[in-house]
């Protein structure tokens, strides 16, 4: 057996086990401790696998960048899982099975991430899918909150389908044009072309828009911040974190992979969503006074940005993958640990709810404050080095009307961002809000060690960029 698939196979039996735990009753920290550990060991597997050969094991592919981001997708899930045992017994009659659905979740994601064939790239978005549409309807203690989860678990159910039978017309159209489903064998021209060319980019336009539909992004993205205010906590960070990188991992693969990127519609299109879903998802956020939206449409903004990376490959394939990574990484990490202190303040909705928690929680708001820092790219953070690396490149292949609107973004954000650095740091009345539970110090190491990592990144990120430079060759 080879060690790439050992991670895959240790999720799959840990869920197994799982589903025999529940059926007996397990005991809630038995559950949780099986999954910390099955995490655990999947991400010192997936490290050993660095030094295996780099081969193509049936349709998936085990490149050192696809590696590099499925070890990005455990951390991304451990974060949002540490705080978890105490948000269920807090939140939900039934917890147990939350644990299952977070492990099949994540075992979607991974193979999507090293899916070299539209079959496994298929049934990986399925699996994540379903597996999120039960986690968004998961269990809430009243009925208000009962009732939104339903309706948004419905508009995704809908919508995820929407999103993936545009995909699949368009992959069965490429299908007949070239009878192959192969990543690596889509490119024009490396087989007989049986359609026309008009019908063969309406399809790559077909599987963009299926795969920009399912990443929330302009014009397509109203649903996402509904979908996130009706979602519990945990789940919402995970539609924000891993459901939207394992897509954009596989978008990015299939766009560079295929060559299609190197129509020059195709690349349009793109930097026309990008300006867009920059522009707009920024000034959206602007307006939201509920945490979960503001979020959703932050979300938005920021993989606009990361849609100039798809762009800058066209242009430099080396560097875009390494700036994806850096950027990746640092958006994402920030962005799961924000979501999982959120998860740790019991009733936490709305921006005013927030007020005075760096007097009430300092440990809690000083490491959300962190985050919201490197959110924004602010200097001595991650995120800001993320947001240079990716300016210099652009400035480098004179991506003039992609910066403007990646600066003008980045401009409005700091007006919400900085809004929300004040609201935690003001002192309110003592009746404004209830006062959170105390926060248990172990509930927080995970926090506080993410917040230190992105500023020792930000001020000495060489470590970082070395790593993601020996690995970053591409698929």
């Amino acid at each position: 057996m080879s060690i790439q698939l050992a991670p895959l196979l240790i999720l799959t039996l840990a869920s197994l086990i799982l589903v025999l735990m529940i059926a007996f009753n397990a005991k809630l920290s038995h559950c949780h401790w099986l999954t910390g550990l099955s995490l655990v060991a999947v991400f010192i597997l997936q490290t050993l696998a660095f030094t295996a050969p780099n081969n193509t094991i049936g349709l998936l592919d085990f490149s050192p960048m696809a590696l590099l981001l499925s070890q990005l997708g455990v951390v991304i899930t451990f974060i949002i899982y540490w705080p978890l045992q105490q948000w269920l017994v807090q939140n939900s009659h039934k917890p147990a099975p939350f644990y299952l659905l977070l492990l099949w979740s994540l075992i979607g994601a991974l193979v999507m991430i090293v899916a070299n064939h539209f079959a496994m790239f298929f049934l990986g978005l399925e699996l994540l899918s379903l597996s999120l549409v039960g986690l968004v309807a998961y269990q809430c203690p009243d009925q208000q909150g009962r009732e939104h989860a339903i309706e948004a678990a419905i508009k995704y159910l809908i919508l995820s389908a929407i999103g993936s039978a545009v995909i699949l017309l368009g992959f069965a159209l490429i299908y007949i044009n070239g009878g192959t489903l192969q990543f690596g064998e889509l490119m024009a021209g490396t087989h007989e072309q049986l359609l026309p060319a008009w019908l063969v980019t309406g399809a790559i336009i077909f599987i963009a828009a299926g795969m920009l539909f399912k990443l929330s992004l302009a014009p397509c993205h109203l649903w996402f911040a509904d979908l996130l205010q009706g979602s519990p906590t945990p789940v919402a960070a995970l539609l924000s974190t891993l459901s939207k990188l394992a897509v954009f991992a596989a978008f990015f693969k299939l766009f560079i992979i295929s060559g299609w990127m190197q129509i020059i519609v195709i690349e349009q299109i793109i930097s026309l969503v990008a300006v867009i879903s920059m522009l707009w998802g920024n000034l959206l956020a602007l307006r939201q006074q509920n945490i979960f939206r503001l979020l959703a449409y932050s979300s938005i903004a920021h993989f606009g940005y990361l849609l100039i990376i798809t762009v800058l490959s066209h242009h430099s394939a080396i560097v875009s993958h390494e700036i994806l990574l850096i950027y990746l990484f640092a958006y994402l990490i920030a962005l799961s640990a924000l979501f999982s202190i959120l998860s740790q303040l019991p009733d936490c909705h709305n921006l005013s709810q927030l007020r005075g928690l760096l007097w009430r929680q300092p440990l809690a708001a000083i490491s959300m404050m962190l985050m919201i820092l490197s959110l924004a790219g602010i200097p001595l953070t991650l995120g800001f080095m993320a947001k240079f690396y990716l300016v210099l490149s652009g400035v480098e292949n004179q991506l003039w009307l992609l910066l403007g609107a990646l600066i003008s973004g980045t401009i409005i954000s700091m007006f919400y961002y900085f809004n929300l650095l004040i609201i935690i740091s003001k002192k309110s009345n003592a009746d404004a809000l209830a006062t959170p539970l105390p926060l248990k110090h172990g509930m927080m190491l995970v926090n506080s060690l993410v917040a230190l990592v992105i500023i020792g990144l930000g001020i000495y990120p060489e470590p970082l960029t070395r790593l993601i430079a020996s690995i970053a060759g591409g698929y």
